[in-house]
């Protein structure tokens, strides 16, 4: 129960970046706290 209460806080904060690049209408790049960091979006019908 501790472990959880510990990560509590971190699990409650958004991360927060700056879009860099649009790959493909699906794939997304993104910066933050000094990582690139790939996002793909999966569409579904």
């Amino acid at each position: 129960m501790k472990f959880l209460l510990l990560l509590l806080p971190v699990l409650l904060l958004p991360d927060v970046g700056i879009l860099t690049k649009i790959v493909d209408e699906d794939t997304l790049y993104f910066k933050t706290n000094g990582k690139k960091i790939k996002c793909r979006i999966e569409y579904s019908e």
